[in-house]
């Protein structure tokens, strides 16, 4: 069979199927399964299918005489397609439905009225129960932040990774070649663990685990007589007592040593649900903001870094942390009220 007799037959057989009113990516299946390696390209199937679709009845080719290709029905074909591919390119489109780029664009943002949106990530696939947990722990919080005096007593803390070396991201530039160039971190660039602990009137500590130490129930018990050091004389012994401490669920958090420290220590806990940055200050405020006011700095050693984590929490006035406090507040009736579901913002 020749090459027009085979085009003739997937003509009629196209046709045939859209009479039945098959979907086109269905078409594009069938005659895959049915011919093979001899099967049409997905172009040639989307051609045909929207020409028929459109009241076309000849099987023929179109006579070559130069004139533009119609874009009628081009809006369903580019539905069509995207309800069963909604990643598809533009480039793609173009190609599958044999018009311009600058055609598929209009049609998209004009007629079918679609922007092509990054797909947000989230933290986890919360299975039901753990969006229930999520809302349980929510309100437990919120009840304790909504007590009388609830929010002065709350210690909020948790550790993140601060590499030595923080490029910046971008510059203003006339030209990308005038922006220069920026070395891509490796897995062995050197980072420090930094621990934070706050609350809405300030910091109370900053720690960084030493160089070759390990992050367990030692290391975070440590860190509770740190905190209870740093609280000052002023408050009677114990001086974290009447104090409640939030951070999350790593397990040196939650061993059995360190929440016997905490006990002896006085010191209250709040829980945090599993998987749940959007409702943890540290994480949704804190770490963001502090790693990108890091940028552009270098730290020879720790103590360097220390010194200006230290230097940039020391300019974050009470009021913003009142504000996020409040925040803090309002996330959690979100999820409440959500069912459990994440925050995207």
């Amino acid at each position: 069979m020749t090459d027009q007799e085979a085009f003739f037959e997937y003509r009629a057989v196209i046709r045939f199927l859209v009479l039945r009113n098959e979907p086109t990516m269905m078409i594009v299946r069938m005659l895959s399964e049915t011919y093979g390696d001899d099967a049409p390209s997905q172009r040639f199937v989307y051609k045909w299918a929207q020409r028929f679709r459109d009241g076309r009845k000849s099987l023929e080719d179109d006579p070559r005489s130069g004139r533009p290709k119609t874009t009628a029905g081009l809006a369903e074909a580019i539905s069509e397609i995207l309800q069963e591919r909604p990643f598809e390119s533009v480039r793609t489109l173009a190609s599958t439905l044999e018009v311009s780029r600058e055609t598929i664009r209009e049609t998209l943002h004009n007629e079918l009225g679609l922007r092509k949106f990054v797909i947000r990530l989230v933290p986890h696939s919360l299975s039901p129960s753990q969006k229930q947990k999520r809302v349980e722990v929510s309100l437990q919080i919120l009840h304790h932040l909504e007590s009388p005096g609830g929010c002065d007593n709350v210690i909020t803390g948790d550790e993140t990774w601060v590499f030595h070396e923080n490029a910046h991201d971008s510059v203003w530039a006339a030209s990308s070649a005038e922006a220069g160039t920026r070395v891509s971190r490796t897995i062995g660039a050197k980072k420090s663990m930094v621990s934070v602990f706050w609350t809405i009137r300030g910091f109370l500590l900053v720690d960084v685990l030493p160089e070759g130490g390990r992050f367990n129930s030692d290391y975070a018990s440590e860190l509770l007589h740190k905190l209870e050091a740093s609280i000052g004389e002023s408050r009677p012994v114990p001086r974290l007592l009447g104090m409640f401490l939030h951070w999350d669920n790593a397990r040196p958090h939650k061993s059995a040593f360190t929440t016997a420290v905490a006990n002896k220590l006085r010191l209250g806990q709040i829980p945090q649900p599993p998987y749940s940055p959007d409702i943890a200050p540290s994480d949704f405020f804190l770490f963001g903001m502090l790693k990108q006011r890091l940028k552009g700095q270098t730290f020879g050693n720790q103590q360097e870094l220390l010194s200006a984590v230290w230097a940039e929490l020391s300019k974050i006035g009470d009021d913003v942390l009142q504000a996020v406090f409040e925040d803090w507040k309002a996330r959690l009736r979100t999820v409440i009220e959500n069912g459990g579901e994440y925050i995207i913002r």
